[in-house]
């Protein structure tokens, strides 16, 4: 397991069991009177958050329903399995600690407690799915407490691999107990990827009826995607082969060739604007550009933005080197060279061979850097 798995988790929420709604409706229950007299209900679909990579543009309906006392009630939609987000409308940041997030069907009765709003806590009940999930958060609590030690420095990283044993063991005896059942699929999104390929190749054709499944689905396709980009990184990253050749534009609109570079050390680096590991690592790869100044060019590559949110990071962050456009369009420089995350930096010899490919903003980038620049 790993931290790219723990956030597959976290993106399909988290819930506990209440008491059932007798209407198809979310019955919102507040233990005391919050500040705001209403809260704002966002859901989308789920097959149009998993229609393809487009997700972050997947349209969305957004109301406010105002609290009636301690109560506010919220139709569920008939058009479809979706998943809904509830804020309250004086939220102080769209972030996770301040909102819920469920998933209905047409016809599903559902009851959020809401013990508190600062930051939110809830219990959410009312169907298998969801009452499914809470027995699945429930036994994983403590593996979720004991890697929040790891990552604040309480535990050492070593412990990480045994933690995440006994992670994947829990979720994989709930998939083997419950092998029809609705929270099945969201137990098997959260596995590491050998034992996702176990499950998934044996899993019960029930599941497939069931509002999660697109969701399986669509993580299948990107793991495998991801097994093909990893040959591909592996292939590539001999020293021998030619770096891909490319033309985008610059940050004034010229046409800039990665031919230009032949001669210099190149570091491709991969980015976006909506990357928070990408900006991180701006300082240290300014300080390794002044370095190896006239040995060492780097070219950032703009991945995910308009032209006009490109513009403006460029400038906000104050990148020194070559930046370049590349359009979010298919057959872009995304797909040509084995990008599998983001940030992705990649070094190109002064012979224009590809010497490594590196994902994420890891030591061994510079590391490397270091022993090739000499």
């Amino acid at each position: 397991m790993n931290i790219t798995s723990l956030s597959r988790l976290a993106l399909l929420g988290a819930a506990c069991i209440v008491a059932q709604s007798a209407s198809a409706d979310i019955m919102l229950n507040f233990a005391e009177k919050p500040s705001a007299d209403s809260v704002v209900v966002s859901r989308v679909l789920i097959s149009d958050l998993t229609a393809g990579p487009k997700t972050r543009n997947a349209p969305m309906v957004t109301d406010t329903i105002s609290i009636q006392g301690l109560t506010a009630t919220i139709p569920v939609t008939d058009e479809g399995d979706a998943r809904y987000r509830i804020a309250m409308a004086d939220a102080p940041a769209a972030t996770r600690d301040y909102f819920i997030d469920f998933y209905t069907s047409p016809g599903d009765n559902i009851q959020v407690a809401v013990e508190a709003v600062d930051p939110m806590l809830y219990k959410v009940s009312g169907t298998p799915l969801m009452d499914g999930i809470a027995q699945i958060n429930a036994a994983l609590e403590p593996c979720e407490e004991q890697l929040m030690r790891i990552q604040n420095g309480q535990l050492p990283p070593t412990a990480f691999a045994e933690v995440a044993k006994t992670y994947d063991r829990i979720l994989m005896d709930y998939i083997e107990a419950n092998p029809t059942a609705p929270a099945t699929v969201y137990a098997m999104i959260s596995l590491d990827d050998e034992p996702f390929e176990k499950y998934y190749a044996q899993m019960n054709p029930a599941l497939a009826s069931t509002p999660l499944f697109p969701f399986l689905k669509a993580d299948k396709e990107r793991r495998d995607e991801q097994k093909i980009l990893e040959a591909k990184k592996q292939a590539l990253s001999t020293g021998t082969t030619p770096a891909p050749e490319f033309t985008l534009e610059d940050i004034n609109g010229k046409q800039v060739s990665l031919a230009d570079f032949r001669g210099k050390w190149l570091v491709l680096d991969f980015w976006g604007s909506w990357c928070i590991w990408c900006i991180k690592g701006f300082p240290e790869l300014k300080k390794t550009y002044a370095q190896y100044d006239g040995k060492l060019e780097v070219i950032g590559i703009d991945c995910g933005d308009t032209k006009e949110a490109w513009k403006a990071a460029v400038a906000k962050y104050k990148l020194p080197w070559v930046n370049l456009y590349n359009p979010d369009k298919p057959g872009n420089l995304t797909q040509v060279y084995p990008v599998q995350g983001f940030p992705t930096k990649i070094i190109i010899s002064p012979e224009g061979n590809i010497m490594n490919i590196f994902t994420g903003e890891v030591p061994e980038f510079y590391t490397r850097l270091a022993e090739l620049i000499k």
